[in-house]
């Protein structure tokens, strides 16, 4: 069994940044409008999606 403290994070740090992509874009979407961001607290995120195994396991712990 995998533990979920064993997870590989990376902090994220609070800032602003533009999300979307441009209108010149080959294949965008009419949801994909770029617009600034801000993060207003830092946070951790996973390096790697979440296995099953991880899911369950952290089910279990809370």
């Amino acid at each position: 069994m995998i533990k979920p403290n064993m997870m590989e994070m990376e902090l994220i740090y609070a800032g602003k940044f533009t999300m979307g992509s441009p209108e010149t874009e080959p294949d965008r979407q009419d949801d994909e409008t770029l617009h600034e961001v801000t993060l207003t607290n830092d946070f951790y995120m996973g390096l790697y999606p979440v296995t099953g195994e991880q899911y369950l396991a952290k089910e279990v712990l809370d």
